[in-house]
């Protein structure tokens, strides 16, 4: 694992500040936390800087509003309050509102992060087995020529190994290739010069499956941004259509039964529910997905401990045959390779479950 991580960028080393870099980039090395790194892909973003500027805005405005009403409560008539009190309400419902859409831009900024990552870390795993196949082929591709020396080999075998042998020289320099511009991605998103090294520390974190998975669900949609934002205009068109009704019983009347205005009213409250209704059915839909996704890839991962443990039991077996002298130092070699490929395959299993706790904690971004 540790291997692993020094490959993919994802190591626990001191903290280089990067204000140590002046204006030298080659070879430069930074080393982030994971929040560190967050910070910087959150910086000098134009939407995200007018969100803040916007609650900043508000905030001063409700300040503002609430210090007036304190000052004039017992000077001016209850509707002039209720007034100011439904000016507040307004107001921090739209506060309340972009602090919500802040949120999900930053949420999308940190899965863009863990996707970069993620990239990183998979590109390095690539490279890790290829470097592994490689020998492999190599030493296949010898014993063919050999063989095919002492006439127990055909000069197809011969010519078929040097073909794998080259295309996996060729996957190996692509790896590498997607490497530089996995970095540069990185680098972009940090807002770092591309010759810089960067190299993000943080623990991986796995998701488990809750006991009671349709409760979870609910509760976790209730408080989805995107919901909430919703839900404000359900109450605001509520409260159109309350005011409207309000205004006839005060002055003793009921609504005439072809009132277009109420009719529009109620449309427009009936639209907002439906819309909200239907924006949690997909959400819970999308989260059900996520989370039997989830159970697969710990089906997955099960396997793949099974595979590794057979690899083992096969490698003791190929090292007693060795001892007797029943194979040679290549089947150690393949059974070795086997252990590898199994172990290759439970961290990335492992790391596409550490990709999703964002999403399933955050089902917006799903």
């Amino acid at each position: 694992m540790k291997k692993l991580l020094l490959l993919c960028g994802v190591i626990l080393a001191v903290l280089l500040p990067i204000t140590v870099l002046g204006d030298e980039y080659e070879n430069a090395l930074i080393v982030l936390t994971f929040d560190e790194a967050l910070t910087l892909a959150l910086e000098d973003i134009p939407a995200l800087m007018d969100l803040e500027s916007r609650i900043e805005e508000l905030e001063d405005e409700i300040y503002d509003l609430n210090e007036s009403y304190r000052r004039i409560r017992w000077q001016v008539s209850s509707s002039m309050l209720d007034n100011m009190r439904r000016q507040m309400i307004e107001l921090e419902r739209r506060l309340e509102s972009i602090t919500l859409d802040r949120d999900i831009m930053t949420l999308r900024r940190e899965q863009s992060l863990i996707n970069a990552l993620l990239n990183i870390i998979n590109i390095a795993l690539d490279i890790e087995t290829a470097e592994a196949s490689l020998v492999i082929t190599a030493e296949q591709l010898r014993r063919a020529e050999l063989l095919h020396r002492f006439g127990f080999a055909s000069a197809s075998e011969v010519r078929t190994a040097q073909a794998r042998l080259t295309q996996e020289q060729m996957s190996f320099e692509n790896h590498l290739i997607a490497q530089t511009s996995a970095q540069n991605n990185l680098n972009l998103l940090l807002g770092q010069h591309a010759d810089v090294l960067i190299y993000v520390k943080f623990e991986r974190e796995l998701p488990e499956l809750p006991e009671d998975l349709t409760n979870h669900i609910e509760a976790l949609t209730a408080q989805a941004p995107n919901i909430r934002q919703m839900q404000f205009n359900v109450y605001r068109r509520s409260e159109d259509l309350e005011r409207h009704l309000a205004a006839y019983r005060q002055r003793g009347e009921r609504p005439p039964r072809d009132c277009e205005t109420c009719e529009a009213l109620q449309e427009a409250y009936d639209r907002a529910v439906l819309e909200q209704n239907i924006a949690i059915r997909g959400m819970e839909a999308s989260l059900r997905t996520a989370y039997n996704n989830l159970e697969q890839l710990q089906t997955q991962e099960a396997a793949a401990r099974l595979a590794l443990a057979q690899a083992e039991e096969n490698l003791q077996t190929a090292q007693t045959n060795l001892d007797l002298g029943r194979v040679t130092q290549f089947d150690i070699d393949i059974a070795e390779f086997a252990i590898f490929s199994a172990q290759q395959t439970i961290e990335r299993i492992l790391y596409m479950q550490w990709g999703m706790v964002l999403g399933l904690k955050n089902p917006v971004l799903l």
